[in-house]
């Protein structure tokens, strides 16, 4: 079991251990042999940003994950009251891994290969500096005015 942020805690899907007091459990699949996959919340940037998502979340507003990975993001977003979350994955495993991530911790939300049309409350984007640069704009475009922008922290 790890914890993240400071109301979650990631769990195997096969874990029987108790879910602590006062945490929100997060389950992930087992990964796939020979393959890894960023963002099941060890990593310091992962950490960072569920603790500045933790923060700036409020129920019923609206999230945009930018590279979801695992869905990790999404997760705790649909999980602290999001009115809705647009999880955002170009890569083929990772998609059909947060997919599998979003059914079994049943969250609703919308997982799509681009940026659909639309504006969201909070953006995160848990990508590396390249990948940001390149999309920096598009992601400044999706965000409400006034809304909380949460990369490259």
């Amino acid at each position: 079991m790890l914890f993240i942020g400071q109301k979650f805690c990631i769990m195997g899907d096969w874990d029987d251990s108790s879910i602590p007091e006062g945490k929100i459990a997060i389950l992930f699949p087992p990964t796939w042999p020979n393959e890894s996959l960023f963002g099941l919340g060890w990593h310091p940037s992962t950490q960072s940003f569920a603790l500045k998502l933790e923060q700036a979340m409020k129920p019923g507003l609206s999230v945009l994950d930018f590279g979801t990975g695992s869905g990790i993001l999404a997760i705790m977003a649909a999980k602290l009251g999001a009115s809705e979350v647009v999880a955002v994955e170009n890569d083929t495993t990772a998609y059909e891994y947060a997919q599998r991530a979003f059914e079994l911790n049943d969250v609703k939300v919308e997982l799509v290969e681009k940026v659909p049309q639309g504006q969201w409350d909070i953006v995160v984007a848990n990508i590396g500096d390249a990948a940001l640069a390149l999309n920096r704009a598009l992601l400044r475009g999706a965000l409400k005015d006034g809304g909380t922008p949460r990369w490259n922290l």
